[in-house]
């Protein structure tokens, strides 16, 4: 005669199966009900977005880097070409709109490289990376391309004793950077309009990089010893979100401040804070580690 198995029992070994193949002791939750779109680039220069409600992955266009989106829908990034621009277009990529083209010539420096563009609330000041291991963040006009500011050393200013990446603008318009880790590490507040006076924020924390600032303008994700740490906007109360060996990139956070999203070995996991679980949502599509993620 067969017998049969309690579906509780199934349940609970389900359960346990499931926990034991994560690396890492946050729980991995296998559904979801998030919303909205990720933005991110592949390991091929090419943009794509992830839909949350069905992990459904769409291809958008190609030869370009790093995508950042407004309110309206236009994506801001780096298009992969010779020469190398910032630009805006839509999610076509046929509707390019040059905001500021790679002079080349050297008599220029924030028209040298291009990384990391982020636009801000107010949509009048895109700010990005220059030179990526000595690194002055560039702020300009967003309708023109013109430089407002430039936060840190460029080439033109001699040694490179204060080099900042990682720009993550405010709502109420302030930019917030990561100092370099060898030199002034730390996370630093720049206001506008000058952008010229920083503020160290974060309470003498070590070995920290890519600050993300909520929408609602209250907190702070960011990244220390390759783990995800929240505090607050003043730089109050740092927690570690996740606590196993699993190493996370590139944090980002939901419109509605409620998760932050965040990269892994390529695949994008989605942090519930209040819940303190971890969502993978895609398992098979590579998201370039070197890029960023905008969540929209």
């Amino acid at each position: 005669m067969k017998k049969s198995i309690p579906l509780a029992v199934i349940l609970i070994v389900c359960l346990f199966l499931t926990r034991c193949s994560t690396n890492d002791t946050t729980p991995i939750t296998p559904t979801n009900n998030l919303s909205g779109y990720i933005y991110f680039e592949n390991a091929s220069d090419k943009i794509a977005r992830i839909r949350l409600s069905d992990e459904t992955v769409e291809d958008l266009f190609s030869n370009a880097r790093t995508p950042d989106v407004d309110k309206n829908g236009r994506i801001l990034c780096i298009k992969a070409a010779n020469p190398s621009q910032v630009m805006f277009t839509d999610k076509t990529g046929a509707n390019e709109t040059p905001l500021i083209v790679m002079d080349g010539s050297g008599k220029f420096e924030y028209k040298e490289n291009f990384y990391h563009p982020r636009l801000s609330y107010d949509l009048a000041y895109v700010s990005y990376e220059g030179v990526r291991d000595y690194s002055a963040v560039y702020v300009v006009d967003a309708a023109d391309g013109s430089l407002k500011a430039t936060i840190g050393d460029d080439r033109t200013g001699g040694p490179r004793d204060e080099p900042y990446i990682s720009p993550s603008w405010a709502p109420d318009g302030s930019l917030y950077v990561a100092g370099k880790s060898s030199l002034n590490n730390g996370i630093y507040k720049f206001s506008p309009p000058s952008f010229n006076t920083p503020e160290r924020i974060d309470p003498n924390l070590s070995n920290i990089s890519e600050p993300s600032v909520s929408p609602d303008g209250k907190s702070i994700v960011f990244i220390k010893d390759s783990k995800v740490f929240t505090m607050g906007i003043d730089g109050s109360n740092p927690q570690q979100l996740n606590t196993g060996t699993r190493d996370f990139y590139l944090p980002v956070w939901s419109p509605d401040s409620k998760y932050i999203a965040a990269v892994s070995l390529g695949h994008i996991y989605v942090f519930d804070i209040i819940a303190s679980t971890v969502t993978e949502i895609n398992k098979t599509y590579y998201v370039n580690t070197n890029s960023q993620l905008c969540w929209k």
